[in-house]
């Protein structure tokens, strides 16, 4: 007795924390709203370094000094590839001025709110 009551508990948290991915980390490859990017480079030290592993939620709005991860818009040189820096300036419809923290100047790149993949929200140090 005490034997199920204590597996039904093991099982019950089980979908407790199943329910809980699926409804706040589920990946937008699976039609959720967060994204998992794993960092490579040094642009944004020391807030984040090579290894480390930033999970992006997507936003309704994005300002200056958010952390968020684009991709870089196409017809440009990287097109596709998602990169995690700070916006610095710009706006959604013009376009957002993006930079790394260890970075001396800002990105070629100005993209727009539909090129942002979310903003940093998780931080897990050389988890990636």
């Amino acid at each position: 007795m005490i034997r199920r009551l204590a597996n039904l508990l093991v099982l019950g948290g089980l979908l407790l924390l199943l329910a809980g991915w699926a409804l706040v980390l589920r990946p937008a490859s699976l039609g959720g709203t967060t994204t998992y990017v794993v960092v490579r480079g040094s642009s944004m030290l020391p807030t984040y370094g090579t290894g480390d592993l930033v999970v992006v939620q997507a936003a309704t709005v994005y300002s200056e000094h958010d952390i968020v991860a684009y991709r870089v818009p196409a017809g440009e040189l990287g097109a596709g590839r998602i990169v995690v820096h700070r916006i610095v300036g710009g706006d959604a419809a013009r376009g957002f001025l993006m930079q790394g923290d260890n970075n001396a100047s800002v990105d070629p790149w100005t993209p727009r709110a539909t090129d942002v993949v979310g903003k940093a929200w998780i931080i897990a140090p050389g988890l990636g």
